[in-house]
């Protein structure tokens, strides 16, 4: 089981086993679909019980970036020794990432294949690297098929699903609705289709919607969006951690990137019969 080092009381192993640090933002749910993913894909290289969730005081071989937010970061850089990031990128750290530029490039030119041309975008906390590689890539899917683009048709969530209604209200009361909107992950969409039952207004009828990450809640909701691989991608991170501490070596690639997998489902208007091209 994994241990939260501070919090659960653990018998220590022997220094001889590799203890590592997996450093997120506080208070972590660790049984939701995201930590879960990604804690299984680390157990795959590591005991879990040798896997310590923002271990406080207490010395670790290595550490994974795992969501941290700055403090986190900089606290890692000063205690020194190898550190992974997983699903995002830190300048001068070795991270596994989703190739978030191509994967929301991807999801807005489906979009587009379906006749969509309003689009409306919310996105995510800019001052990540996944904020601002998703804007940039619908962006370019725009782009890809002769849209221009307007900025007034971006209204940013901060990843929030408390942020999602308020984002979709901003983008009904523009002057040109859009026709479609996708959110940079599924809360912020989830949130906004709640503000569109709320208002009685119908998906995908009258406005598509389309998300980030296939949380178990898309699925259930018929929103389409765009699976990220995540056990594979901490398994891959917690190789090069473990290689790292082993020999000494640190990773010669700075990002590894991995595919998304767009997955197409009712909230998008897709059916066999409407399929993009």
């Amino acid at each position: 089981m994994i241990s939260r080092a501070g919090v659960s009381k653990h018998v220590r192993v022997p220094r001889l086993s590799l203890h590592v640090g997996v450093m997120t933002h506080s208070e972590p749910d660790l049984s939701s679909p995201y930590f879960s993913a990604c804690l299984s894909g680390l157990s795959a290289v590591f005991d879990s019980a040798h896997l310590f969730v923002n271990p406080k005081e207490q010395s670790m071989d290595g550490y994974i970036l795992l969501a941290p937010d700055v403090s986190q970061i900089e606290e890692v850089r000063k205690a020194g020794g190898p550190v992974v990031v997983v699903n995002g990128v830190v300048e001068g750290i070795p991270s596994v990432d989703l190739d978030n530029v191509g994967a929301s490039r991807e999801m807005t030119g489906y979009l587009v294949g379906l006749g969509y041309r309003r689009i409306g975008f919310i996105a995510g906390k800019m001052e990540t690297s996944n904020g601002k590689d998703r804007l940039e890539g619908y962006r370019q899917g725009l782009a890809d098929r002769g849209i221009p683009w307007d900025p007034g048709l971006v209204v940013e969530g901060r990843f929030s699903r408390e942020e999602g209604p308020k984002a979709m209200e901003h983008l009904l009361n523009v002057a040109s609705q859009p026709t479609a909107v996708f959110a940079a992950n599924d809360h912020m969409a989830l949130g906004a289709w709640d503000f569109l039952i709320e208002r009685k207004i119908k998906v995908p009828e009258s406005i598509a919607l389309a998300g980030f990450d296939d949380i178990p809640e898309a699925e259930s909701r018929g929103l389409t969006s765009v699976r990220q691989p995540l056990k594979e991608m901490a398994r891959h991170a917690g190789a090069w951690l473990k290689d790292w501490m082993q020999t000494g070596r640190r990773p010669t690639i700075e990002v590894q990137p991995f595919s998304g997998e767009p997955v197409f489902r009712g909230s998008s208007g897709f059916s066999v019969n409407k399929n993009p091209r």
